[in-house]
């Protein structure tokens, strides 16, 4: 990538400082993996890559993410086991992840999260009740509730 160029790109949005904060290429038929470098931009804050044909195991995301939607791809492996603090909205249902969601607590301000249609297995932690702003819970995994899970303020 050259600096610069992908303000212009359709899809992209730069900030006041061309750089990108938001990628939205959902719907576009996209192929193949995300790539790698993606980490690099530390100004993204939405990327929606959802409803296309992407693969390949979960990204690496910048730490200034807060927006994440990758639903309806065929991505797979495991979750990463940190998360961007500030991230609130993380939808990714219908792909072929597996594995435990256990690190998902570590985005402490999520407020929506989306995983069924995956193959996430295992129990969910207790960890879950400190995410206070978690409105919208949707997941696959058979849960045991246990009322350490819902933490009255």
């Amino acid at each position: 990538l050259s600096s610069g160029t992908e303000c212009g790109w359709f899809g992209i949005t730069c900030n006041n400082m061309d750089y990108v904060n938001k990628i939205f290429l959902g719907e576009n038929n996209l192929k193949g993996t995300i790539p790698k470098e993606l980490a690099s931009f530390v100004s993204l804050r939405e990327l929606r890559l959802n409803d296309n044909y992407l693969s390949g195991p979960f990204p690496s995301l910048p730490g200034s993410l807060f927006d994440v939607k990758l639903y309806n791809n065929q991505l797979t492996g495991e979750l990463p086991d940190t998360w961007p603090v500030k991230l609130i909205r993380l939808q990714i249902s219908n792909n072929n992840f597996s594995g435990s969601i256990n690190s998902i607590p570590t985005a402490t301000r999520m407020r929506q999260l989306d995983l069924h249609g995956n193959n996430f297995s295992g129990t969910v932690s207790v960890h879950f009740g400190s995410l206070r702003e978690l409105g919208k819970f949707y997941t696959s995994i058979y849960v045991s509730v246990t009322s350490a899970f819902f933490v009255v303020p």
